[in-house]
């Protein structure tokens, strides 16, 4: 039987783990993640004409991640059931 915490890991990691895998490149463009006090932007808001290309390594990076996170979420959904 399952508890409220275990259907809230499970709908976390579900939610965490497609977003990973199916949109990467918005999870590497939150601000919190991609930029730091370097990052050479100007002005309040930055340049908003300016784009910085990723590279396609870090699209695979986190795809894996989503994967693992999945997989996560899968096994804390079958341990009730082994």
């Amino acid at each position: 039987m399952y508890t409220i915490r275990e259907y809230l890991a499970i709908a976390l990691a579900a939610f965490l783990g497609l977003a990973l895998l199916l949109k990467p490149e918005a999870v590497l463009r939150l601000q919190w993640f991609m930029f730091d006090p370097t990052s050479g932007r100007h002005g309040e808001w930055g340049e908003g004409d300016r784009i910085h290309e990723l590279p396609d390594w870090t699209h695979w990076v986190v795809r894996l991640a989503g994967v693992v996170v999945l997989a996560i979420g899968a096994a804390i959904a079958a341990m009730p059931h082994l």
